[in-house]
């Protein structure tokens, strides 16, 4: 809806789940609905942005899903992805204290195959292609008692930001070299 109210473009929703795509078919939150698997979709139109939100941390090989949209990318086209960080204090503080729980929903997702960090997510995209022109990050910063007290750990190299990051919001481009990352 943010998309069509700012500018005039057909919105295309590839949906996993039957259910949900019926009903963003009924709400009239797509122009275009296909129920399946994005690594199955064909189209012969070229889109300017491809969006993965939140979902490649939920399949086993996001490398094939990033290459694939490389391959449905207009001459201009980007992809967008919001992709939760495993380097988050809160996980590190849940590791120091011998814990990791799985969850409904968050960075600990039940549902959550993959798990990412900065570095790991440029590996990512320059593995299928990609050149990051921008990294976003989500900040849900620590507390400032427990990120002090691994700031001044003697030997331990910090990095704060990592700490502080909940979630990288990345826009991609292809490389113009990318035929040669095929996967």
């Amino acid at each position: 809806r943010l998309i069509k109210s700012t500018r005039e473009a057909q919105t295309h929703l590839v949906e996993l789940d039957p259910d949900v795509a019926s009903s963003a078919m009924r709400s009239g939150k797509a122009d275009h609905v296909w129920s399946g698997d994005f690594l199955d979709f064909q189209s012969s139109l070229k889109f300017d942005c491809i969006s993965f939100l939140d979902m490649l941390e939920h399949v086993e090989h996001p490398s094939l899903y990033l290459s694939h949209a490389r391959t449905l990318l207009s001459a201009s086209g980007v992809v967008l992805a919001s992709i939760p960080n495993v380097g988050h204090w809160s996980v590190v503080a849940d590791l120091i204290e011998g814990r990791w729980d799985y969850v409904p929903a968050g960075i600990h997702c039940v549902t959550h195959l993959r798990f990412f960090t900065e570095h790991t997510i440029r590996d990512l995209f320059d593995a299928a292609g990609f050149t990051m022109e921008s990294v976003k990050r989500v900040c849900v910063p620590g507390p400032a008692e427990w990120l002090d007290q691994w700031r001044q750990t003697r030997g331990l190299k910090t990095d704060l930001a990592s700490l502080d990051t909940y979630a990288f919001l990345i826009t991609g481009r292809p490389k113009a070299d990318s035929q040669q990352y095929e996967l």
